[in-house]
């Protein structure tokens, strides 16, 4: 019996449950760009502004505090741990997640890339 459930809609609609539903709740927020959801400022991730930038320290942890930030307000799942890496036009984030209760450590991965290149 599914603890969550909801509906996505890409090209067609389909019913997702428990820890599909959270990592697809997770991969909306970091698919919009901060501050464009209207009153609802904080909402997104600030990662599509830093695309175009150089990975320094200070950007890779703007993207670090950011994804923490995005992955602790949702309280089905806590964050094990977390790795940045560089693309050729872009970054990938690695997530292990714990879902709830579960025993069963689950990886989110997330890649934002330049579409111009």
């Amino acid at each position: 019996m599914s603890t969550f459930m909801g509906f996505w809609s890409d090209k067609k609609t389909q019913v997702l449950c428990d820890i599909e539903l959270v990592k697809r709740d997770l991969l909306n927020q970091f698919d919009t760009p901060k501050g464009s959801r209207l009153m609802n400022v904080s909402y997104g991730f600030v990662g599509h502004e830093l695309l175009f930038e150089h990975m320094v320290n200070s950007n890779k942890q703007l993207l670090i505090d950011d994804a923490t930030r995005i992955i602790n307000s949702d309280p089905r799942v806590s964050l094990l741990s977390y790795s940045v890496d560089e693309l050729d036009y872009g970054y990938q984030l690695k997530f292990l997640l714990k879902y709830m209760d579960s025993a069963t450590p689950v990886e989110l991965l997330y890649n934002l890339q330049n579409k111009m290149s």
